[in-house]
């Protein structure tokens, strides 16, 4: 379980660094720092909830996780309509 975890770690703060590059290029979203401020919640929730469990791997721990994947995947899609106009 903590190998997709950190998998999507990984995959959210490739994300990020590519939004970076863009931004330092000129590009910016549409509704600016909620844009970002997604971001950085989807960068720290997965560590976050990590350090809240302290790492266990029960059965109200995997409900956590799912409640955070729930929660990062609406945080994405909203994101996602915060990019454009």
């Amino acid at each position: 379980m903590f190998g997709m975890l950190a998998l999507g770690e990984g995959l959210y703060v490739v994300q990020a660094i590519i939004g970076v590059m863009m931004a330092l290029n000129g590009a910016s979203p549409a509704r600016g720092i909620v844009h970002y401020l997604y971001g950085v919640i989807m960068i720290i929730a997965i560590p976050g909830i990590y350090l809240f469990t302290r790492g266990r791997n029960g059965k109200s721990e995997a409900l956590l996780y799912a409640m955070m994947a729930f929660f990062l995947a609406g945080i994405a899609f909203r994101a996602m309509t915060t990019a454009y106009e």
